[in-house]
């Protein structure tokens, strides 16, 4: 069996493991269904046991509320090309918090967003939806690099199970950058896996655009 169908077996697996623990619950309620030991695999844990690591690592990012470019060895990590990861920039990766910020310049090459029809009243240029949800997952990319020490090259792959809810308020028009957030409300660890519920914020010029709330499986897969 080839390594990419183990990955799609694996994902379809635990998508409907994460389908079964949520069913019929309030969104982001998977803790709801741990036992007290498992409880001990908290966000806040999760992110104080990381944490040394991570900062021996990239010391220079750690809490750090000024804009930071995106670095070499993250970019060659990413499960994702350069071309496709689009974050301009790091704002804050606060790791008690479990708190991913990045900015994004509103282009209009931007994928999909070069191929809209437009009409300045009735379909004005904007940041395609879809990649409003691709850019969840490059968030989620730099949460599992940064904060909890997950690295692609030693076997951890990422895969997306569920999204629970998401919001649409506004347009994301383009021209002024998108502020987006990521804050990690829940991580569940095992041996060869950690199953992670992530709140996401997207603004613009003060404007919430998305708004979603989303789980996510990561795979030790060496």
């Amino acid at each position: 069996m080839s390594a990419l169908r183990k990955v799609y077996d694996a994902h379809a697996k635990l998508s409907g493991e994460a389908l079964r623990l949520t069913s019929g619950l309030p969104f982001g309620c998977i803790g709801a269904l741990m036992s007290e030991p498992e409880k001990q695999f908290s966000l806040t844990h999760a992110a104080l046991t990381s944490r040394d690591r991570a900062r021996k690592q990239i010391p220079a990012i750690s809490n750090n509320r000024r804009a930071i470019p995106l670095d070499a060895e993250f970019l060659a990590d990413c499960l994702y090309l350069p071309e496709a990861v689009l974050l301009d920039e790091m704002v804050q990766i606060d790791m008690e918090r479990g708190l991913v910020q990045a900015r994004l310049s509103t282009r209009p090459d931007l994928p999909l967003t070069c191929f809209q029809r437009v009409d300045p009243v009735r379909h004005p240029r904007h940041v395609n939806g879809g990649l409003l949800v691709h850019l969840t997952g490059m968030l989620g990319f730099v949460h599992a690099y940064y904060v909890l020490g997950l690295r692609c090259r030693e076997g951890w792959i990422g895969v997306g199970a569920l999204i629970h809810k998401a919001r649409y308020p506004n347009m994301a028009l383009i021209g002024k950058p998108l502020e987006l957030q990521l804050k990690a409300t829940n991580v569940r660890e095992g041996n060869q896996k950690k199953v992670v519920t992530y709140d996401f914020l997207f603004t613009q010029d003060g404007n919430t655009v998305f708004k979603s709330n989303q789980t996510a499986m990561w795979l030790h897969m060496p």
